[in-house]
């Protein structure tokens, strides 16, 4: 049995080192992926202004990624330390819920590996793999992971006493795994619809009927919850904006595509690992056949999802097997097989360890970036100017374009009447979305509001001071969101994504020729976009 006190102290000191270490410098310093960065920022801001995710807000990303930030902000606290202290809020919270996964099933050092693992992807302060990066880019991804461990513990092993079969344990089993996948799919609902079936199929195949009543339970009180609070159409909202994510030919993967991440290079040893486990597992333990080829279903496609494509999946896979050698194992190999069992855990362990380690190093990085050098990311917010990036990622030296050629220049190639030129920015966005609204306001159009731009994001609203758009989204997945409250439009002439901006205007001209509105009448011609009246 684990030292219950020994877990919960252990976790709770790792708590208060990473959170510290990443507050101490201040604020939040990243250094990569501005436009990420500028996605977020977009979304907290109109949250801190009482806009709506999903009315407002068009994202298929859940609301409990963004509430703590958001509670925060509105109750004074300027965003980059609301982003740390928000993330070590979550953590916080997470705690319980790892410790009853580790201790319920684990000995002490396995009870104490899962809880440090999650915390550490929860605390991390970059997206993932190897990358020497400082960015909060992403962070739904680390806390849906995080969320994942404890759940996966609890399903795919099997209590460490007979005694905990019966009585309250069940039961806690069931709390936790409702509330950890409630807000799974308030976080990242993609994330929730792969491991669902695995939670499922676990708490039945272990016949823990009263922990699946009680999860279930938890999930519909949690659904009563968010329709008395939020309205069905809320729901509805969400539910939309995620079948408009999975139809977009923008996003056809995040990362690797399933073929590499199946049998490239760098992902063929995590294959071999997963193929060896279930091959070892069908010798030792049959029964549990059926839990590990779902779960493997679920921890590809989730893998498959995330930008990175980490496979944090493989810690509880390790824990499974390392636990599984540690149980008693019936023939006469019985040894050589727990052998085996511990050498698959121990290469799991060593596959992961890298990228729990860069997660790990994260806080140190962010704590030895020196301030000089930095600019705040949003320039109409000064409260908010704690949250900056590197001046050098904003200088026009940066800004780089590629003319399209071939199958990459996309049709159509008019709009209004003009040309439109095959090129898409590959470095410096944030720098031309800053060159953009100064030419605009230097023209003293009288622009109080967001223009519907045709790309792939548009934060220009908050290096300005307009009013965001309606209705918009921040992250361009199809469709026109917002484009009904729009009274002008910026389109580009080097787009961020190409097939963006060419998707959106495409729907602009059909609307037009359906005779919804007049068309549009050319307002201003920048140096590198074009800026329409929208005729309604």
């Amino acid at each position: 049995m684990a030292n219950s006190g020994k877990v919960l102290g252990t976790l709770l000191v790792l708590w208060a080192v990473l959170a510290g270490v990443s507050a101490l410098p201040g604020g939040f310093r990243f250094l990569t992926f501005e436009t990420d960065m500028a996605h977020l920022a977009d979304i907290l801001l109109r949250l801190e202004q009482g806009a709506q995710l999903h009315s407002d807000i068009s994202t298929p990303l859940g609301a409990w990624g963004f509430a703590p930030f958001e509670v925060l902000m509105r109750a004074g606290v300027p965003m980059g330390h609301a982003l740390i202290w928000g993330q070590a809020l979550v953590g916080a919270l997470l705690i319980p819920l790892l410790w009853w996964a580790g201790t319920s099933r684990l000995r002490t050092g396995g009870a104490i590996a899962l809880g440090a693992s999650a915390l550490i992807i929860m605390a991390g302060l970059t997206y993932g793999r190897t990358d020497a990066s400082v960015t909060f880019a992403m962070h739904y991804n680390r806390w849906s992971w995080a969320l994942l461990l404890p759940v996966l513990v609890l399903v795919l092993l099997p209590p460490r006493s007979e005694d905990a079969r019966h009585g309250w344990p069940p039961l806690i089993d069931g709390l936790v795994i409702g509330a950890a996948m409630f807000a799974l799919a308030m976080i990242k609902a993609s994330s929730f619809m792969a491991f669902a079936p695995i939670v499922i199929l676990g708490l039945v195949l272990a016949r823990n009927w009263r922990g699946l009543a009680v999860a279930l339970g938890v999930g519909a009180l949690g659904l009563v919850w968010l329709v008395a609070t939020r309205g069905v159409a809320f729901i509805l909202a969400y539910a939309d904006e995620l079948l408009v994510v999975s139809r977009s030919q923008l996003r056809t993967a995040p990362g690797a595509s399933l073929p590499e991440l199946l049998a490239s290079p760098a992902h063929l040893p995590v294959t071999v690992l997963a193929i060896a486990a279930l091959l070892t597992m069908r010798r030792v333990s049959p029964g549990s056949l059926p839990l590990l080829f779902v779960l493997l279903l679920g921890a590809y496609w989730a893998t498959f999802q995330n930008y990175g494509n980490d496979p944090l999946w493989l810690i509880p896979l390790g824990l499974l097997l390392w636990d599984t050698g540690a149980r008693p194992i019936a023939g006469p190999i019985a040894g050589k097989w727990a052998n085996v069992l511990r050498f698959e855990a121990l290469a799991a362990a060593v596959i992961v360890a890298p990228v729990l380690f860069n997660f790990a190093l994260s806080p140190l990085r962010h704590l030895q970036t020196p301030p000089g050098g930095f600019v705040p990311l949003v320039l109409a917010a000064p409260q908010h100017g704690d949250l900056q990036m590197p001046a050098s990622r904003v200088s026009e030296r940066l800004l780089t374009r590629k003319y399209l050629e071939g199958k990459a220049a996309i049709e159509p190639s008019q709009f209004a009447g003009r040309t439109l030129a095959r090129c898409g920015v590959t470095g410096g966005l944030i720098t031309q979305v800053r060159a953009h609204v100064a030419e605009i306001d230097a023209a003293a159009l009288g622009l109080t509001t967001q223009p519907y731009v045709a790309d792939l994001f548009s934060p220009h609203w908050m290096m300005v001071g307009w009013d965001p758009l309606d209705g918009s989204a921040p992250w361009y997945y199809g469709g026109l969101p917002g484009f009904k409250n729009a009274t002008h439009l910026l389109v580009p002439d080097c787009p961020f994504m190409p097939k963006a901006r060419e998707k959106a205007l495409d729907l602009i001209e059909s609307w037009i020729e359906g005779k919804q509105g007049r068309g549009v009448t050319e307002v201003l011609r920048g140096t590198d976009f074009t800026l329409y009246r929208v005729e309604r």
